[in-house]
């Protein structure tokens, strides 16, 4: 089977909360309640995704970016995955990071081989998805969640900035999305990332088996 992979907060921890920073230096009105309320920056500040775009290049070179970690769990279940699947990195991050994001791979998963590398996949995962022929995504994003769900199987990998959606009847929820809440402290997180990956690798396999379409835990 062939996994798409996200990158930000589902392989390595997201930078939102510098990115918010950031913002907020350069005088543009964003909140983290109105960032995590629609999971998305351009809704949260009324920017273009062009504009999103050139702004996260300067943020690259401002000390408000800071190196990433990986996830917890994320190195082991890569581990397994790839001994049966083929995987692909797809991300929203613009073609401009891909020296940056390969060197990040390469630091924090150096024995998993990724099959392919796309990238500036905001709004067009689906299509990447669709030219690597993917059969499930590994996401973090509700609304780039649901678009993908049109066209393959989606686990939703359950963060902060997803939090607050209803459950989504087209996407696959791991069970950790019912135990998470927005006071859970960073040990906590790290746990819950843990639990999160090992159970994605379970229903991986059940999706490969067509056991399942879609998990919706309420």
């Amino acid at each position: 089977m062939d996994i798409g992979l996200d990158m930000d907060g589902v392989l390595v921890h997201d930078r939102w909360l510098h990115f918010l920073d950031f913002l907020s230096a350069q005088g543009i009105r964003c909140n983290a309640e109105a960032w995590l309320a629609t999971n998305c920056w351009e809704e949260a500040t009324g920017l273009s995704p062009e504009q999103t775009s050139q702004l996260y290049v300067h943020f690259q070179s401002s000390p408000f970016f800071t190196p990433t970690q990986a996830l917890e769990g994320a190195g082991q279940s890569l581990e397994v995955l790839q001994r049966k699947h083929m995987l692909h990195l797809i991300t929203s991050r613009p073609e401009q990071e891909k020296k940056r994001t390969l060197h990040e791979l390469r630091t924090f998963f150096p024995t998993t081989p990724f099959a392919s590398h796309r990238f500036g996949g905001w709004n067009r995962k689906a299509l990447l998805m669709q030219e690597c022929q993917g059969n499930l995504l590994i996401e973090d994003n509700v609304k780039l969640a649901c678009q993908v769900a049109e066209v393959a199987a989606v686990i939703l990998f359950p963060t902060h900035g997803n939090i607050r959606f209803d459950r989504h009847p087209k996407l696959i929820y791991p069970s950790t999305a019912k135990t998470m809440h927005e006071q859970m402290s960073p040990a906590e997180w790290a746990t819950h990332n843990k639990q999160t990956w090992a159970e994605i690798v379970q229903l991986t396999e059940e999706v490969a088996n067509n056991r399942i379409a879609c998990i919706s835990y309420t």
